[in-house]
């Protein structure tokens, strides 16, 4: 049982912008397993402030207002006040062009455009009671003012990396505010700690708890009509800043020079329209049953994004012993790559084109890279021992923030 401030029942707040088994995201999905985690294996009281969103394209409301419970945590959703501003993207551009030379007052409207605006969620923060609050990521605008707003102990994942946005002037304030960092990789602690003077505040290299889909999956092949051919598969939302594009230009390119049934398969929400291209597949999103079904059948795991602090798909795919070729401007799934030896990295066409080439005439390569991934993946990144770190991190943040308060 999970404990804190001289032995009671340890309550713990979680602050992020959307939440729930439908939101497909990275972060999202991090910060669910992490407060089901905590209920489940150290007994913690926890709940969620977050808003009635489902699309981060808008921010629109989408949930009813209210108070639910899922998978024992208690999910608390407040009205969106403001969506996302419908010239956002040309809007923001004045922002990060020069994230340095904006003001405070600049950097907020640029969260104000961003969205969502909820003062629900931020009066919630400010009437908590909780032993610890969790911000989770650092971008958005209940986060950043949530931080500024927390009435006690304050932690904050931010799930950054290197970008524009990071160098807005009212992060800094944000950073400097919270009482603890909790990490995904080291790779995502260092991009933060060379804009930050925060490497003495408490931290954690925490990575993410994984648990494998235990149920049955379906006939893919048959499903997506894939037959008996080989595929790659790009699991996630399919969108230009995640590489989907990029990917999609590199395949082509490789199919062109080089004879192959070989095929590639998108599976997740379409953001971005893919161009048309032979070979490739875009299922749009799927059922679990439909992901690991594509995860046991594909020959690897492509994670072309440049800009991820942390890829639980990289997890996903180790868990079925199948190796992973990744964007190695990324340094987070760069560094789990290198960690693990589950994979490869590609910086262009040619380290592309040979990187699959080796995967397609090697299958006892491919495999041994798939087995060192399980392993990595079953040795570090089981719930069990990551959350007991984790609670025992939360409670270093409650013993310093409760030691330096007066009385």
């Amino acid at each position: 049982m999970s404990t804190a401030r001289g032995g009671k029942e340890m309550k713990v707040a979680y602050i992020t912008p959307r939440y729930g088994p439908e939101v497909i995201g990275g972060a999202e999905n991090a910060v669910r397993m992490l407060a089901e985690a905590l209920v489940e294996h150290e007994g913690a009281s926890v709940d969620v402030l977050t808003t009635t969103a489902l699309s981060m394209a808008t921010w629109g409301n989408h949930y009813e207002a209210g108070t639910s419970s899922i998978n024992g945590v208690t999910v608390r959703r407040f009205p969106v006040d403001k969506t996302r501003a419908p010239d956002f993207l040309r809007q923001s551009q004045r922002h990060l062009l020069t994230p340095f030379g904006r003001t405070r007052d600049e950097s907020l409207e640029y969260l104000k455009l961003q969205g969502p605006v909820s003062e629900g969620v931020l009066e919630a923060v400010i009437g908590s009671s909780h032993d610890v609050i969790c911000f989770y990521p650092y971008l958005y605008h209940p986060i950043v003012h949530g931080i500024l707003s927390s009435p006690g102990p304050s932690v904050l994942h931010p799930a950054a990396h290197d970008e524009p946005a990071l160098d807005l002037p009212i992060m800094a304030e944000a950073f400097a505010r919270v009482d603890g960092l909790a990490y995904q990789t080291a790779a995502e602690r260092q991009v933060v700690e060379s804009r930050f003077p925060v490497a003495q505040k408490p931290r954690i290299d925490l990575g993410m708890g994984f648990r494998a889909f235990g149920g049955a999956v379906s006939d893919v092949r048959a499903k997506f009509g894939l037959g008996e051919d080989p595929f790659l598969l790009c699991l996630g939302r399919v969108d230009v800043p995640k590489g989907s594009t990029l990917l999609v230009e590199l395949f082509s390119a490789y199919s062109q020079r080089n004879s192959s049934s070989l095929r590639l398969v998108f599976a997740g929400p379409v953001a971005t329209a893919l161009p048309d291209a032979g070979g490739v597949i875009v299922t749009g999103e799927v059922s679990e049953q439909d992901k690991w079904g594509l995860l046991q059948e594909c020959l690897a795991l492509v994670s072309p994004s440049p800009l991820e602090s942390f890829a639980i798909v990289l997890l996903e795919s180790w868990s079925c012993a199948k190796p992973v070729l990744v964007n190695a401007d990324c340094e987070a799934t760069h560094e789990q790559v290198m960690q693990s030896g589950g994979g490869l990295a590609f910086d262009g066409f040619e380290s592309f084109e040979a990187a699959v080439k080796r995967l397609v005439a090697d299958a006892r390569a491919a495999r041994s890279m798939g087995l060192a991934g399980r392993a990595y993946t079953r040795g570090r990144y089981q719930w069990p021992n990551l959350i007991s770190r984790y609670r025992a991190f939360l409670e270093s943040v409650i013993s310093l923030r409760t030691s330096r308060e007066p009385g």
